[in-house]
């Protein structure tokens, strides 16, 4: 099985090491390649590759500033489709969300998101949060089966955007697991 996982970044907070969590658990099922934006070079940490997109144009707030990422995550994506044959695709959060999206559609494979926060947890306190929200609903409706992190978000994804709570699961390797096995991809 060949996983493809999308991040905005990877840097060390707790979205990060969630996905390094979850990468390191399929990675038991096969080749893992998680693209993310960053001014690094490519490498491989513990057999999963990490590939980075480089991106210097400016916004004027993160949700145009990360749907232009998005642009250059899918690119890069699909790129790696053409050596690899990805089975699935896993979007972490919103800011992936819209290149999941994409590529599942694309590429005709299963989304997977994982989902840490919602916009209606932290506070609609920006312009664009409506957007943001209407994103995360998006994704959530896309995705076959969603991880949530905690508790609270996924409350908030069955109360505030209306996702069937039989398609979230706690982010546990039993439940990524379960859920690997579920899609019957070898």
């Amino acid at each position: 099985m060949n996983t493809l996982i999308l991040i905005k970044d990877v840097n060390g907070d707790e979205p990060s090491q969630n996905m390094m969590y979850v990468a390191n658990i399929l990675k038991e099922f096969g080749n893992v390649h998680v693209v993310t934006y960053g001014k690094r070079n490519d490498y491989v940490d513990k057999n999963i590759n990490i590939h980075f997109v480089d991106f210097n144009l400016q916004a004027d707030n993160i949700f145009n500033w990360t749907m232009l990422v998005n642009n250059e995550i899918k690119k890069r994506a699909i790129e790696l489709n053409d050596k690899t044959n990805f089975d699935i695709v896993h979007s972490h959060d919103w800011t992936s969300g819209s290149a999941g999206i994409s590529i599942s559609k694309l590429l005709d494979i299963p989304l997977i998101s994982t989902f840490h926060s919602t916009e209606q947890q932290r506070g609609f306190g920006s312009y664009v949060s409506q957007i943001i929200s209407d994103v995360e609903w998006w994704l959530a409706y896309e995705s076959r089966d969603i991880f949530v992190t905690n508790n609270n978000t996924r409350m908030s994804l069955i109360n505030d955007l209306k996702v069937p709570g039989d398609k979230i699961f706690d982010s546990t390797k039993e439940n990524i697991i379960k859920v690997i096995n579920e899609l019957g991809v070898k």
